[in-house]
């Protein structure tokens, strides 16, 4: 039965995702400026088990 399962990563699923989290650590690492605040929300955002190149790519999106 869970050998008939056809598990597929939900890329499209996975970046919304990536981007509510990002929001939501931008929000509350607001304390912080520049270097620091986009560092501290890279490592809470990798601790969740997103890959470096997708933070890097959401973040790039925020300005501080």
């Amino acid at each position: 039965m869970l050998t008939e399962l056809d598990l597929q990563p939900d890329e499209d699923g996975e970046h919304e995702r990536l981007v509510q989290d990002a929001e939501k650590q931008w929000r509350l690492k607001r304390k912080y400026e520049g270097f620091d605040r986009r560092n501290r929300v890279k490592m809470a955002l990798f601790r969740k088990g997103y890959e470096l190149d997708a933070i890097d790519a959401v973040l790039a999106e925020f300005n501080d």
